[in-house]
């Protein structure tokens, strides 16, 4: 047997029967290749936090910005070596994490229940968690790495406790490592687990080992270079993070008044539609969680501390916004709660078919709910609608004016971001976006290379009145940009402002950052 056989063998064992992982695997892809053709119909513009990264993949840093570590940007950049920075490299790297979430929850509820078939309906029950199920396709950059980290982590630390081998803590490791590369709050979501492995006996006494040192050492490898750039290049990482958790100017009893609420809501709303489509099929003796075991006593606990966790960080940090997508971490344990408790309970084949046909419906009301909101888009789906806006227009008018290689400006992320999917040799910086330099060819540094700055005043605000002050209106060419869906009933236009920027050595040095 080869060392890659073995370690294949140790990771998934062979079992007689079907395959369930591959079973949940296939039921992923094919789920994340629909919602992929959903947001290619709405048209290959980037928006939301997608423009921000299309900037910052330019080069492979042990960090970018300060608010998220690098894990979603390391691998959109191995996409991107064969896509270009485009929306398909996006949507690739958010459902390569969405199929990693679902085989390790599969892996997970396998080594929990030791039931293939249960472990599948576990797995793919996830989608009806609102926030992986729908939100996750809006709005989801880095928390799609994180949700993933976290499955992977529940999974390793399940098979630690079953079998307390060094591979497994090394596994454990991995996870840990790679968890905070996804994001920093996966640190609190561990530490919250943590407590409730020591609060357990049989988990003391699986993970209080010396291989534990060995995990401590694997995930301090992997989180070494990054942990080096924090320190030199990103020291008010802490207090950026705090003072955008709490808001600005605002009072800390007003703050925590406001944030309350938001976790309360945040907390309840993880369940929808899961929670009540359970109660729909099995019954009122969901809501008895009565289930007990290892697995079933640990997703109890860590859910319910995860929750408590929550709302003691609104008062601690005194956060005046506790939004949604900020309880997945936490509150992921409760699915394998809940149906490792069902899978203890006497259960129909009716029972069981209600669940699945409900799951099924879920499904394509969502995916009617997408295609509703790219065939009429506007409120209540979207209200900047950003990812409509046809650049095609720009594009074209840059090149026409002769642009041929250099540097292209963008005064806001959405121009920037996809000014660098439209001109992927180019190099391209946005002036809101001051934390990150991408480097530039020999041929972009020389002088006489073109500085182009762009800019929409229906995207953002107008720039710096010396910079306007200062451009040649002889050279400056505008671009209107009809957009090809009516929004709310009225037609809309974007307007951009092309400005060649080489007559002003002083612009070229402040705008596109070369000396």
């Amino acid at each position: 047997m080869s060392t890659t056989q073995f370690f294949i063998r140790q990771i998934f064992p062979e079992r007689p029967g079907p395959s369930g992982l591959a079973l949940v695997l296939i039921i992923y892809v094919l789920y994340g290749i629909v919602h992929a053709l959903i947001s290619r119909m709405a048209g290959p513009a980037l928006a939301l936090d997608d423009v921000k990264l299309n900037i910052v993949t330019q080069s492979l840093q042990a960090g970018y910005m300060g608010r998220n570590p690098p894990l979603f940007e390391w691998l959109l950049i191995l996409v991107q070596q064969v896509t270009g920075p485009t929306l398909a490299s996006f949507v690739l790297v958010k459902y390569f994490w969405l199929t990693l979430i679902g085989g390790f929850s599969y892996l997970t509820m396998r080594e929990a229940t030791n039931d293939r078939n249960w472990a599948v309906l576990s797995a793919t029950s996830i989608l009806l968690i609102y926030q992986i199920g729908y939100n996750y396709h809006q709005a989801f950059t880095h928390t799609t790495a994180l949700i993933a980290m976290v499955a992977f982590f529940w999974w390793a630390l399940i098979r630690l406790h079953r079998k307390s081998g060094f591979f497994d803590f090394a596994l454990l490791g991995f996870a840990l490592g790679l968890g905070v590369l996804a994001k920093y709050s996966f640190l609190a979501a561990a530490l919250v687990i943590f407590i409730c492995v020591l609060r357990l006996s049989d988990w003391r006494k699986a993970l209080i080992r010396p291989g534990a040192l060995v995990a401590l050492l694997i995930a301090g490898i992997i989180v070494l270079p990054h942990l080096a750039w924090v320190l030199n290049e990103n020291r008010a990482l802490s207090i950026g993070i705090v003072s955008s958790l709490q808001g600005q100017a605002v009072p800390y009893w007003s703050r925590v008044g406001e944030g309350v609420p938001e976790a309360v809501w945040a907390i309840i709303s993880y369940g929808l539609p899961f929670l009540p489509i359970l109660l729909w099929a099995f019954g009122r003796r969901v809501i008895t969680l009565t289930a007990s075991g290892p697995v079933a006593n640990l997703a109890r606990d860590a859910t319910i501390l995860g929750a408590g966790f929550l709302l003691l960080a609104v008062f601690l940090l005194g956060m005046s916004g506790m939004q949604e997508r900020y309880a997945i971490a936490f509150l992921f344990p409760f699915t394998f709660w809940a149906m490792i408790n069902l899978h203890k309970m006497h259960h129909t084949r009716g029972e069981i078919a209600r669940f699945v046909a409900a799951s099924v419906a879920d499904a394509f009301i969502i995916f009617a709910i997408r295609i509703v909101a790219v065939v009429s888009p506007g409120a209540p789906f979207c209200s900047k609608c950003r990812q409509f806006i046809p650049y095609a227009p720009l594009a074209e008018a840059i090149g026409d004016a002769g642009f041929s290689q250099g540097t292209l400006v963008g005064f806001e992320d959405h121009t920037a971001g996809n000014l660098r999917r439209l001109f992927p040799a180019a190099r391209v910086l946005s002036s809101h976006l001051q934390t990150y330099t991408p480097p530039a060819t020999p041929a972009q540094e020389d002088k006489d290379a073109d500085c182009w700055f762009i800019w929409s005043e229906d995207l953002g605000p107008p720039p710096p009145q010396h910079i306007v002050a200062s451009i040649d209106p002889d050279t400056v060419k505008y671009v209107d940009a009809v957009w090809p869906k009516k929004m709310r009933g009225k037609i809309r236009t974007t307007s951009w402002t092309i400005a060649p920027m080489n007559h002003s050595p002083a612009l070229v040095s402040e705008l596109c950052r070369i000396h």
